[in-house]
């Protein structure tokens, strides 16, 4: 161990404090932060990159093979050197603990570093963007549970400036909760606009599936300076439902500092779908799940400017008269005293000559209650049981311009998915459809598995050479978890109280011809409330009202 190493196990309880304190820093947007910032889409991302070497402070190699679902949800980055792709980074961007192994635990926002088998090192690497002092913070921790020994180093433009062959728990703190031991490093780094700053973990001769290793580290300027960020925002004052917008944001830094990891977050009005993005080759721009389109810009000197670009569709179900408000917003971690104009908005109405023909829409209806019903005397006891009803009402517009209706048969196949419901049939199903018909009804009778009803499901089917039209009808009164199908309410059931915002995703085939819905916008109510049984059990009873649009 290095006498840097040795010398820190001096440190004083006070230093154990400030790295609880910057450990909480460390989740807020105001550092760069190697795990919150994580990205497996691209490397470099911004500031950060994600390589290995074949040992400490030998040449740095990005890792170009990227992963979305490693074991069952872990998102990294391989080398690609073996079959295991080891060295590599793994991060858990789920809500819960994710295993890479019988012994290994990712929790969740975790970020893990696996080394090579033949002394290849696994290695995060920050580059500055800046000149000046910062502080940086690093808790490094064991996450196999059956390791002995990790050895990890940090480095700074090749140079260790922290070196533990043992990551000994030398504090006796686990600052992260996690069941993890291990050590930390914070310390203050003079650093020049590229400079590197590289967290490393060593394979030594304990072998790569033994040294899985939770990086936590934070990166912040010591004094960021004072910036003045701006943001100019164009958009249409007219919209047309069915037809494209563009708007476009001016990001500028009127100084008189430079301004440090700026993010620029534009949210979309409801009515429209993001279709495209971009922007200055000095950014990253992704889309979130919500709709929202976030522009990184690692450092923005003072007197830039940035750009950013994105285009979106007006759906379809968009009505004359209805107001779209599109916001972006830009923030940064350097101090900014002077923020009125830091958000803009613009505002469209929409006003169609005429209302276009919706190619594709889809909308549905969710009624969804619990209720408890219990059987017996108080002689000889009661039997209880939870039974939910579900009702779902669907509507389909799907265009088939450019496909031969003619050619449907009694094979052809009408099959459609909304979040967890499901509905599939062939048009022989109908027993009066014959080929040549442009109509087909469909209808079951749904039972508890033997030879009870306890529900029924219908779907009227029409079509036209460009056009089809269906309308779907399902309800059921069951056991909780026996014929249980809705579309979404399942995922609040027994827990939601209050307003209910959401998106699923849905498909719609009948033949060949496919119409896919990536967002279903959902919104409603809910209410739950505990009911006691008379058998003596509490029963969590939901009552929940959902309604779901989508057009593209």
């Amino acid at each position: 161990m290095s006498s840097i190493a040795r010398g820190k196990r001096l440190l004083s309880r006070c230093l154990v404090v400030l790295a609880c304190a910057i450990l909480v820093k460390s989740q807020s947007t105001l550092a760069f932060d190697a795990a919150a910032q994580f990205s497996s889409d691209h490397n470099p991302n911004g500031t950060w990159s994600y390589g290995w070497s074949y040992g400490v402070g030998t040449t740095f190699h990005l890792s170009t093979s990227n992963t979305q679902d490693y074991a069952g949800g872990l998102a990294g980055w391989m080398s690609g050197l073996d079959v295991g792709g080891y060295p590599f980074l793994l991060h858990n961007g789920t809500a819960g603990p994710l295993n890479s192994s019988s012994s290994t635990t990712f929790w969740p926002g975790e970020l893990g570093q696996q080394p090579g088998a033949s002394n290849e090192v696994s290695i995060v690497r920050w580059t500055a963007p800046f000149s000046g002092t910062c502080t940086v913070a690093v808790y490094l921790a064991r996450m196999s549970a059956d390791v002995s020994v990790v050895a990890v180093h940090i480095l700074h433009n090749g140079i260790s400036i922290f070196d533990d062959d043992s990551l000994e728990n030398v504090m006796g703190h686990n600052l992260l909760g996690r069941g993890e031991i291990g050590d930390f490093f914070t310390n203050q780094v003079a650093v020049v606009e590229g400079d590197t700053i590289d967290f490393v973990v060593d394979s030594e001769e304990y072998g790569p599936n033994e040294n899985t290793t939770g990086l936590t580290a934070t990166i912040f300027p010591v004094d960021a300076g004072d910036a003045d960020l701006g943001i100019n925002l164009t958009g249409p004052r007219v919209t047309f439902a069915n037809s494209n917008v563009v708007y476009s944001i001016l990001v500028t830094n009127a100084g008189p500092d430079m301004a440090i990891d700026v993010t620029v977050t534009n949210t979309l009005p409801p009515q429209v779908i993001n279709v495209s993005y971009g922007g200055g080759s000095n950014g990253l721009y992704k889309a979130d799940a919500n709709g929202n389109v976030i522009g990184s810009f690692p450092v923005l000197g003072a007197g830039q400017t940035s750009t950013m670009t994105i285009t979106g569709t007006v759906l379809c179900t968009t009505t004359n008269g209805d107001v779209l408000t599109d916001t972006a917003t830009v923030g940064s971690l350097s101090p900014d005293s002077l923020t009125f104009n830091n958000q803009a908005s613009t505002v469209a109405t929409n006003n169609a000559p005429r209302k276009p023909p919706c190619g594709n829409t889809l909308e549905y209806k969710e009624l969804y209650g619990d209720r408890v019903t219990c059987h017996g005397s108080k002689s000889k006891g009661y039997s209880c049981q939870e039974l939910n009803a579900d009702r779902i009402n669907l509507t389909i517009t799907m265009s088939l311009a450019g496909s031969d209706t003619t050619q449907f048969n009694t094979n052809t196949s009408f099959d459609v998915r909304v979040g967890g419901f499901s509905f599939r049939h062939a048009l022989l199903d109908d027993p009066h459809y014959k080929a040549g018909k442009t109509q087909a009804t469909f209808h079951d009778q749904i039972t508890d598995g033997g030879s009870v009803s306890v529900g029924s499901m219908t779907a009227q089917l029409k079509w036209t050479q460009t056009e089809l039209t269906a309308k779907i009808m399902f309800k059921d009164s069951d056991m909780v978890g026996s014929e249980d199908t809705p579309v979404l309410a399942g995922s609040y059931d027994g827990t939601i109280h209050g307003v209910i915002t959401d998106q699923v995703a849905a498909s719609v085939d009948l033949g060949s011809v496919t119409s896919l819905f990536s967002r279903v916008s959902s919104s409603g109510t809910g209410v739950t409330a505990s009911l006691a049984g008379k058998n003596g059990t509490t029963y969590a009873i939901s009552t929940i009202t959902l309604a779901g649009t989508a057009a593209h």
